[in-house]
Formats: C-alpha cells, structure tokens, sequence
C-alpha cells in the first residue's frame, strides 16, 4: 500500500488541494471485496475520495494485481481474448478496463507542436 504521504486532497476548493506530504489525510474506512481499497479523507475540508480516484485502476472492481496483469498482457500486444485466457477474467472485464485505461491516457497526451489535432496522423 501506498503511504498516506503520496496522496493529496483532491477537492478544488480545498486549501490543502494537491499538496503532498502533508498529514491532512487520513483512511476513513476500507472497502471492496477483502478490504483492500481504502476510502481516504481530508482532514482540513472534509472531502472523502478513494485511493483510486483519478487512476487507472478507477471505477474498477478486480484486485490490483490482477489489474496491472491485465494491463501488462494488452502493453505487450496481447489481444483481448488471450489476456482472458491468461489472466482469467471475462471479456468485457478487459474490454470495461482497456476503455478506462485509455481514457486516462487520453489526459496525459500532448499534442504535437505543429497544430494538428487529428491523432491517427500524429
């Protein structure tokens, strides 16, 4: 598990919003299937937020390994279904986390210098 240190307060009008390091979080209470996910809270605004807010691994319900596996196989050009066969989830379980991985990508892309913005010809 990550340390609290490395999490910040995720909400904008917090004083203390992306600021890391500080002792402003604290584990509210644990959740999923072993409770294994922590729900985290800012002790200055208040503001409750899990974990995974803002990652990859978002909105996801499989245990953290068995997402990073998944996520290995597709980075080294394993199709769908064999990452199923691999790792031993369904189909639209890899489909669910592939769009989810993607869309977080999408937010780190920079487009090019030159101006274009369609992204098939960068």
């Amino acid at each position: 598990m990550k340390p609290l240190s490395e999490f910040c307060c995720i909400n904008i009008e917090c004083s203390e919003h992306g600021k890391r390091g500080g002792e402003n979080i604290r584990v509210h209470q644990t959740y999923g299937k072993s409770d294994t996910i922590r729900l985290l809270e800012c002790k200055v605004c208040g503001h409750k937020f899990s974990e995974r807010a803002h990652t990859a691994l978002s909105g996801s319900r499989l245990p953290r390994d068995k997402i990073i596996s998944i996520l290995h196989h597709l980075a080294e050009g394993c199709g769908q279904r064999r990452v199923c066969r691999l790792v031993g989830v369904s189909r639209d379980a890899v489909r669910r986390l592939l769009g989810i991985a993607g869309n977080h990508a999408k937010a780190f892309l920079v487009p090019p210098s030159d101006g274009r913005t369609d992204m098939m010809n960068w």
